[in-house]
């Protein structure tokens, strides 16, 4: 996610769980809810204007007795690593047989204001998902050199988030590509 230009609205990311039960459980207090959000941004809590931003959350199997989120949640740029953390995370109800994925721009009044998605996507996490870099660093590189990179250690801060390092080699055009309001690319 990328905002573009201007600080009206907000930045929505959740997901929706359907089946025989519609909706899907929060974590931290075990409550169903069929309007989950994993993050919503005041106008300015997004991050830096311009800027791209990965946004990072999980859901559970509906086994899952876990009530923290993951460290590896939270909100990154290149530059800075971790710049933030989300709100929630959730689990599937056993009823659930599908999702969907929900990224918008809410109460927006300015129509000059923009926003940007790229690569939205759900990744099962069994061993075959990308790294944290992988998804930092893009799936198009167009430079002579190797692209910036962000180092991701196994230590932990002491407020429980993995600890990233960048590591700048060289100027990069990362290409995530660019849309109208709304676009998913």
């Amino acid at each position: 996610n990328r905002k573009v230009r201007g600080a009206n609205g907000r930045f929505y990311l959740g997901a929706r769980g359907y089946g025989a039960a519609a909706g899907i459980r929060n974590i931290a207090n075990d409550k169903k809810t069929t309007n989950p959000y994993f993050f919503s941004s005041s106008s300015n809590s997004l991050g830096p204007e311009d800027e791209w931003i990965l946004v990072v959350a999980h859901i559970y199997p509906h086994s899952h007795t876990g009530t923290t989120k993951s460290p590896e949640s939270g909100r990154y740029t290149l530059i800075d690593g971790k710049i933030g953390n989300i709100l929630a995370e959730y689990k599937w109800l056993p009823e659930t047989t599908q999702s969907a994925h929900r990224s918008y721009l809410y109460y927006c009044s300015d129509p000059t204001v923009r926003q940007q998605w790229a690569y939205p996507r759900f990744d099962v996490v069994d061993g075959t998902e990308p790294s944290l870099e992988d998804l930092l660093y893009g799936p198009n590189c167009n430079c002579d050199e190797e692209c910036t990179r962000v180092e991701i250690s196994e230590e932990i801060d002491e407020e429980g988030q993995l600890i990233l390092t960048p590591i700048l080699p060289g100027d990069c055009d990362l290409n995530l590509g660019t849309g109208n309001e709304g676009d998913f690319l």
